[in-house]
């Protein structure tokens, strides 16, 4: 619970100026943080479908996609897709490439001894 949230629910009983001053915030930064509640409920909305939109698209590539072919993925779907924030909205999706590429016998043989 931020220190807004708190104003509001408690404004009844011990006024907005008294709560505002005790918090440390400033009468105007709680107004406006009522007045934007709107906006930041849609804009929470949109993330989460967001979020459900990346989670798929993860899951169909078996998790082998990371965030940059997630990205192109979304915007070959929905070319209204901008945003280029995979990792940043699903820090705990590990959102990199899973690497599926084997060796074959040939290849192991040319390495190099530090590489092994």
């Amino acid at each position: 619970m931020n220190r807004c949230q708190f104003v509001q629910d408690h404004q009844r009983r011990f006024g907005v100026k008294r709560l505002c001053d005790i918090l440390g915030i400033s009468r105007s930064s709680f107004c406006y943080w009522r007045r934007t509640a709107a906006a930041r409920a849609v804009r929470q909305i949109a993330e989460a479908k967001l979020v459900a939109r990346i989670r798929t698209v993860h899951q169909e590539c078996d998790g082998t996609y990371g965030a940059p072919r997630i990205t192109a993925e979304l915007r070959d779907k929905d070319p209204c897709y901008w945003l280029a924030r995979p990792a940043q909205s699903c820090p705990d999706l590990s959102a990199t490439a899973r690497c599926v590429r084997t060796l074959t016998a040939a290849a192991v043989s040319r390495r190099s001894p530090s590489q092994a």
